[in-house]
């Protein structure tokens, strides 16, 4: 990622190595997912191998990992601290991390296998019945998805990414569900 999001020249890029504008994909958009994915192999065999159970230490040491990864993200979005509160951008991809790590992991702890994937599969079908069927006529569009929506009435458009000269965060509060699957 330090090759894809400092490259040195803008002008003279590589195509693989730029995000999707919007829809599409290209290699550097798969890296994300596959992190994440990783994130959650290690974490079955963390848990298998010191034979983990739902406990109330085991949870709270959870959330401080998870609440560590997030803090040291917002710590990244405030560098050189010079940024006001005011235009702080909330969530990143080490928050996103950090709360898909948290639900993630509680949710390993707390069901079973076949628990895990009937709400694996029950997030991802009510994650895609709400971005089809609230909102908009072009609901998948930028502009109009909820989506944007939901970050806009939480966080403001101040605390959001402005990299496509529109306020929406790619990782935003909504979109944050399907990365808790991918874990």
């Amino acid at each position: 990622m330090i090759l894809v999001n400092t490259l040195g020249s803008w002008s003279h890029v590589y195509a693989p190595l730029l995000h999707a504008d919007w829809h599409g994909c290209t290699p550097t958009d798969v890296i994300f997912p596959f992190f994440m994915f990783i994130i959650g192999s290690a974490m079955f065999f963390s848990f298998k191998k010191t034979n983990s159970t739902a406990n109330a230490s085991q949870v709270l040491r959870l959330i401080k990992r998870g609440a560590i990864i997030f803090a040291i993200g917002l710590a990244l979005n405030m560098y050189p601290f010079t940024t006001s509160i005011e235009n702080l951008r909330i969530l990143g991809v080490l928050q996103r991390i950090g709360i898909a790590y948290i639900l993630a992991s509680i949710c390993v702890l707390l069901l079973n296998r076949r628990g895990v994937i009937s709400l694996s599969v029950a997030i991802l079908i009510a994650y895609w019945l709400l971005l089809l069927s609230v909102g908009s006529n072009n609901a998948y569009t930028l502009e109009n998805n909820l989506v944007r929506t939901v970050d806009i009435a939480v966080l403001g458009e101040s605390h959001l990414w402005q990299g496509k000269g529109l306020a929406f965060d790619p990782e935003g509060l909504l979109s944050t569900l399907p990365s808790v699957v991918s874990v």
